[in-house]
C-alpha cells in the first residue's frame, strides 16, 4: 500500500510540475511552436536588415521611389508588382518554416497547424495579408504614398495586438501597439516619410520578441528536466 502511495504522490507532482509549466508559458506555445516561431522572426528581422542596410546605402533612395509614385503613374503598377511578389515569398517561406518544423519533428502537417497555427490553418492569415495589400495597392493607386510609412506602422501595431507574429505578454503588446499608433500619427503628422522608423521599430519589436521566446524555451526545457528526474 504503501508503494501505491508513492507512486500517487509521484504523479501529484509530475501533474504539478506540468501545471506550472503552462502557467508560465502564457503565451500558449509548445517547444515546437517556439522553434518555429523563433525561426519565423529571425527570419523576418534579417529581412528587415536588409531593408534597413539597403535605405542607408542609397541615402534614402527606397523612400523617395515611394514618394514618386505620386507624381508619376507608371511606377504605381510596378510597386505593387514589386510587393506583391514580396509579400508572396514571404507567405510561401512562413508555410515551408511550419511544414519543415513538423516533418523534422515526425508530427503530422495538418495537426501541428491546428494545435499551435490555427490562424493559417482557417485562412485568417492569409485573409489579413490580403487586406493590408489591398489597402497598399489603393494607397499607391490613388497616389497617396505618403500614407504608406504610417500604415507600416499601424500594421506592426495590428500584428502586436493580434499576437501573431511577436510573442509579448498581453499588457506589453497592447503598450507597444499604441505605441506603433502613436508613433505612425506624429510621422504623418509631421510629414516625415522616411522608412527607416516603421523598419527600426520593427526591428526593435522583433528582437525583443526573440529573447521573450528564448527565455520562454529554456523555462520549458528547464521544468522539463525537473520532470525527468
Amino acid at each position: 500500500m504503501s508503494d501505491f502511495n508513492k507512486e500517487v504522490q509521484s504523479a501529484l507532482s509530475d501533474i504539478k510540475l506540468i501545471k506550472n509549466i503552462i502557467q508560465k508559458n502564457r503565451s500558449g506555445l509548445g517547444i515546437m511552436s517556439i522553434k518555429t516561431s523563433l525561426v519565423l522572426q529571425i527570419s523576418a528581422l534579417v529581412i528587415s536588415l536588409v531593408l534597413l542596410v539597403g535605405e542607408l546605402i542609397s541615402d534614402m533612395k527606397i523612400s523617395e521611389f515611394l514618394l514618386l509614385t505620386q507624381k508619376y503613374t507608371d511606377l504605381r503598377l510596378y510597386t505593387i508588382g514589386q510587393i506583391a511578389i514580396l509579400l508572396f515569398l514571404c507567405t510561401i517561406g512562413i508555410y515551408f518554416v511550419v511544414w519543415r518544423a513538423t516533418n523534422h519533428n515526425k508530427k503530422n502537417f495538418e495537426t501541428d497547424i491546428e494545435i499551435d497555427f490555427k490562424y493559417i490553418k482557417n485562412l485568417s492569415f492569409l485573409s489579413d495579408l490580403m487586406i493590408k495589400f489591398s489597402t497598399i495597392s489603393l494607397l499607391i493607386m490613388t497616389g497617396n504614398g505618403v500614407w504608406l510609412t504610417p500604415f507600416l506602422l499601424l500594421c506592426i501595431g495590428d500584428y502586436l495586438i493580434q499576437g501573431r507574429l511577436f510573442i509579448f505578454k498581453t499588457r506589453w503588446s497592447i503598450l507597444l501597439a499604441l505605441f506603433c499608433f502613436v508613433v505612425a500619427f506624429a510621422q504623418y503628422w509631421y510629414h516625415v516619410y522616411s522608412l527607416l522608423i516603421p523598419i527600426i521599430l520593427f526591428e526593435i519589436i522583433c528582437i525583443s520578441s526573440i529573447i521573450n521566446l528564448i527565455g520562454l524555451k529554456n523555462g520549458i526545457k528547464t521544468e522539463a528536466r525537473r520532470i525527468s528526474e
